[in-house]
């Protein structure tokens, strides 16, 4: 899990609570891997650009790097936003 609060506020974001995310068929800690996919700059760039030009493409390269999306190992199946996430 991952919990929100004051660092998030402070870029005025309103995200506090827990998120949650589910493991699975891996034996060694993903969640970095996760984050490195969906903030790789390049891709965010691209995915920028496409938007432009080919919304489909976008939507796939975005879908492809999202962690809440299952893509055999596991997700993050909760959004935080305004709520405290989790069920809480």
């Amino acid at each position: 899990y991952r919990a929100y609060g004051p660092a998030l506020q402070k870029r005025g974001e309103r995200g506090f609570g827990y998120d949650l995310f589910t493991k699975y068929n891996a034996t060694e800690p993903i969640l970095e891997s996760l984050y490195a996919e969906e903030l790789d700059k390049e891709k965010r760039a691209r995915i920028a650009e496409l938007k432009k030009t080919d919304p489909k493409a976008a939507a796939e390269l975005q879908n492809a790097i999202s962690y809440h999306i299952d893509h055999g190992y596991g997700m993050d199946c909760y959004a935080v936003g305004p709520t405290l996430g989790c069920g809480t």
